[in-house]
C-alpha cells in the first residue's frame, strides 16, 4: 500500500506508448474499486508475436523496472483466446483517438461490469480458484 499513484501513473505511461504499437490492439490500464491497491492490465494481442515484440520496447523495460518493488506479490498471466469481437475492428483503436478523459481519474465511476462464461469438466473451480485469488472476493453466485 502507498504506491498506488506511482504504479497508476507508470503502467499510464507504459500504456500510451503500448497503445502505439503494430501489434497491440487494446491495453487498458483497470484499477479495482473497492481496493485501489489491485490493477489489471488487459493487453489484447493481434497476432502471437506482438506479445514477445512488446517486452523487448524501451517503455515496457521500463515500466518493468520502475514497478519491480511496488508488487506486493509476483506478476502473474492469465492468457485467453478471443471469440468476440472477432475481427480487429471490433478491439482496434481508431486512427487518432483520445484515450484519456479530461476528468481525473479519481471522478471515474464503473456503473456495471458483467462476465457470463459458461463452463464443463472441472474448470469452473479453476476459473473461479484463480478469480477470486486475484480480486480478493468470496464464491461467485
Amino acid at each position: 500500500a502507498g504506491t498506488e499513484e506511482a504504479f497508476l501513473e507508470a503502467s499510464l505511461a507504459n500504456a500510451r506508448e503500448s497503445s502505439k504499437e503494430e501489434g497491440i490492439a487494446r491495453f487498458d490500464v483497470v484499477q479495482q474499486i473497492d481496493d485501489p491497491t489491485k490493477f489489471v492490465l488487459v493487453e489484447v494481442y493481434k497476432n502471437g508475436d506482438a506479445p514477445a515484440a512488446h517486452k523487448e520496447t524501451a517503455h515496457y523495460l521500463k515500466w518493468r523496472e520502475t514497478v519491480a518493488d511496488m508488487m506486493a506479490e509476483p506478476r502473474s498471466a492469465l492468457k485467453f483466446k478471443n471469440h468476440f469481437p472477432a475481427v480487429s475492428g471490433g478491439w482496434d483503436y481508431p486512427e487518432g483517438a483520445k484515450l484519456e478523459a479530461n476528468w481525473t481519474l479519481k471522478k471515474l465511476r464503473v456503473l456495471c461490469l458483467s462476465s457470463y462464461f459458461f463452463f464443463g469438466g472441472g474448470a469452473y473451480e479453476i476459473f473461479e480458484k484463480a478469480t477470486t485469488s486475484h480480486l480478493g472476493k468470496q464464491r461467485i453466485s
